[in-house]
C-alpha cells in the first residue's frame, strides 16, 4: 500500500510540472513598435504571416526584420524570398540570417545581426507553443548585448480566420507536446551538444 503510494506521489511530481508547462508555453505580449522585427522559422507558416503584418502595421521603426531561412533539406531550395514576396514584403526589408540550425543557434546569430545594423531593440515572433523556449534563448544570449526585446506570439488560424491557440487544434497540441521536450532539453543546456 505505501509503495503504490508513493509511486502515485512519484507520477504526480512528474506529471503536474509537464501539464503546467504544456498549458504555458504562450509566454507572448501585445506587440509594441521597436527597431526591427525578428521572426525565428519553424514547421508553420503562422510565424512568416504575422511577421509580415506586423512590418506593414509599422512596428519596425526601421521597417526591416531579421528572418531565418525556410531552407528545405529535402529539396535545398530556400522558400524565404518567394513566400515574403507573396506576402508583399520586398526583399530590402529582409535581413537573411542564414546560419542558424536551432533556436539557441537563431539568438546567437540574430542578435549578432542587431549590432551589426546597430539595432537597440526588437519585437521577436514566434508560434504561441514556441515563444517560450524562443524568449528563453534570446534572454540568455542578450545578456552579452543589453538589447531591449519584447516577445510576441503568433497563432494558427482557422478556415475563418480566427486566431485558435495550440491546445485548440491538433497539430498544435501535436507540436506543443514536442516543445515541452525542447524546454526540458534547453533546462539541462542540450542545446550545447544537439540542436532541439
Amino acid at each position: 500500500m505505501q509503495l503504490a503510494l508513493v509511486v502515485f506521489i512519484l507520477v504526480l511530481l512528474v506529471l503536474v510540472p509537464l501539464v503546467a508547462l504544456f498549458f504555458s508555453l504562450d509566454v507572448g505580449r501585445k506587440p509594441r513598435k521597436m527597431d526591427v522585427i525578428i521572426g525565428p522559422e519553424g514547421p508553420t507558416r503562422d510565424r512568416a504571416k504575422t511577421t509580415s503584418h506586423l512590418l506593414k502595421k509599422g512596428y519596425a521603426e526601421s521597417n526591416q526584420m531579421i528572418i531565418t531561412s525556410f531552407y528545405n533539406k529535402e529539396t535545398k531550395a530556400d522558400f524565404r524570398p518567394l513566400y515574403f514576396d507573396r506576402l508583399g514584403i520586398p526583399k530590402n526589408q529582409i535581413i537573411q540570417e542564414n546560419q542558424a540550425t536551432s533556436t539557441y543557434t537563431n539568438a546567437v546569430y540574430s542578435l549578432s545581426l542587431m549590432k551589426k545594423h546597430q539595432f537597440n531593440s526588437a519585437l521577436i515572433v514566434s508560434s504561441d507553443y514556441h515563444i517560450r523556449r524562443v524568449r528563453w534563448c534570446f534572454e540568455k544570449v542578450n545578456q552579452d548585448y543589453e538589447f531591449d526585446l519584447h516577445f510576441t506570439s503568433s497563432y494558427h488560424q482557422n478556415s475563418k480566420g480566427e486566431d485558435l491557440p495550440y491546445w485548440k487544434h491538433k497539430e498544435g497540441r501535436r507540436l506543443a507536446l514536442k516543445e515541452v521536450v525542447n524546454n526540458i532539453g534547453y533546462w539541462l543546456r542540450l542545446y550545447h551538444w544537439i540542436d532541439l
